[in-house]
C-alpha cells in the first residue's frame, strides 16, 4: 500500500496512511499485501515504527485480515472476511500500480477514499 487518500480532506488530513505512518513514529516500511493465485490475502504489516502503539495497531489489522479471501470482476474487487462480511471496491490496474476507490458518509458529507497499490 503507498496512499489512502481522502477528498475532501478531514481534519486536514488528506492521506490517511501516511498520517497513520507520521503518527506512528515515522514508520520505515509500507504495509504489503499479496493477493495469491487462490483467493486468499495475505498482510504484510508496517515495519519500524518508533511508537509501540503503531505495532498493537498494526496487529489488529492482522486479526482482521486474517481468512480474508478477494475475488475482482470488471472493474471491483470484493473481500470477504472469515465472519463473510464483504466490500466491494471500485478497482483500476494502470502497469504496476493497482486503484481501489469507495465513497462514505460522515455528518459532513460524502468522502471519496482512493488506496493505491504498487506492485513491487
Amino acid at each position: 500500500m503507498s496512499s489512502h487518500r481522502v477528498d475532501p480532506a478531514r481534519n486536514a488530513i488528506a492521506d490517511i496512511y501516511e498520517h497513520f505512518k507520521s503518527t506512528y513514529g515515522g514508520c520505515r516500511e509500507d504495509m504489503g499485501m499479496t493477493f495469491n493465485a487462490d483467493g486468499s490475502v495475505k498482510v504484510i504489516p508496517i515495519k519500524g515504527c518508533q511508537n509501540p502503539l503503531g505495532a498493537l495497531m498494526m496487529k489488529a489489522v492482522m486479526g482482521s485480515a486474517a481468512a480474508t479471501t478477494w475475488q475482482a470482476t470488471d472493474q471491483k474487487i470484493t473481500l470477504k472476511d472469515r465472519k463473510g462480511n464483504q466490500q466491494e471496491y471500485d478497482l483500476q490496474v494502470n502497469g504496476s500500480t493497482m486503484t481501489w476507490g469507495f465513497d462514505t458518509k460522515d455528518k459532513e458529507g460524502v468522502v471519496r477514499h482512493t488506496v493505491e497499490f504498487r506492485k513491487e
